[in-house]
């Protein structure tokens, strides 16, 4: 069943109900896991991107070119350890993403420990004052 969380932007309903019907279930269960990660998490809409927050931007979502998937983001990406060399986007400065095919993609051990590092970076980022586009120490969240 859908979650209803009062920390949910409306405009995001919209977002996925305008993209290809084959992506709507994996925005869906991307959207169910990201606002479930903690339970300070929300979700903002800006730049006509659905975005998910703590205490600061950590994770958003797109459509890859073809728009047969979703990209799910990780804004501090580059800080993350990636052993398995699973993120994509190593042309940019901090931004990391991996491909998400089906909803099942996010039941991934790999990723969900990816997601709480992300997390665990947005409290270090925080902690420091530091915001989404400062880099932090690499040791910091880890």
């Amino acid at each position: 069943p859908p979650i209803v969380c009062p920390l949910m932007h409306p405009e995001v309903d919209f977002f996925i109900e305008r993209q290809t019907p084959a992506v709507h279930p994996v925005l869906r269960a991307a959207r169910q896991r990201l606002l479930t990660l903690d339970d300070r998490m929300r979700e903002d809409f800006k730049w006509k991107t659905p975005f998910y927050l703590r205490h600061d931007e950590v994770f958003y979502l797109t459509l890859t070119p073809n728009r047969r998937a979703v990209q799910l983001s990780f804004v501090r990406g580059a800080d993350l350890a990636d052993p398995a060399g699973r993120l994509l986007g190593h042309d940019r400065k901090l931004i990391r993403f991996v491909r998400l095919a089906d909803p099942a993609d996010l039941n991934d051990d790999y990723l969900l420990h990816l997601l709480h590092q992300a997390l665990l970076l947005d409290e270090a980022a925080h902690r420091a004052g530091r915001r989404v586009w400062q880099r932090l120490p690499p040791d910091a969240g880890r």
